[in-house]
């Protein structure tokens, strides 16, 4: 069975360099699989759009799922990339963690040494 990540994240969120290292890390997690699947919420802006795209950059499946309990569809990890203030992302996240799914949550720096 391959390696399945979910995807979710703000809107507004627009930075690709930590996306591209949340989701190196996040398929780091999982182990390095050949074609991991990545399964979003299908928002066409924002964090969902853009690992969408470097996703299927790499030659890997995407899924979107939109209207979709993302976290019941079961997941070997979570990535989340959430901007101040978004309650959805943190919802989805407590979600994940309470049906055991591992969760990355991915920030910039300077969020992290503020928090």
């Amino acid at each position: 069975m391959t390696a399945r990540v979910i995807v979710v994240g703000s809107a507004d969120f627009a930075d690709l360099d930590l996306m591209v290292t949340g989701l190196v890390d996040a398929w780091r997690i999982v182990g390095r699989p050949k074609q991991p699947v990545l399964v979003s919420g299908g928002c066409r802006v924002g964090a969902d759009r853009m690992a969408e795209q470097v996703w299927a950059l790499w030659g890997w499946q995407v899924e979107p799922q939109p209207d979709t309990n993302l976290v019941g569809l079961g997941a070997d990890l979570l990535v989340a990339f959430p901007t101040h203030g978004d309650p959805e992302v943190h919802r989805r996240v407590d979600y994940a963690r309470a049906a055991g799914i591992p969760v990355r949550v991915v920030v910039p720096a300077t969020r992290r040494r503020a928090a």
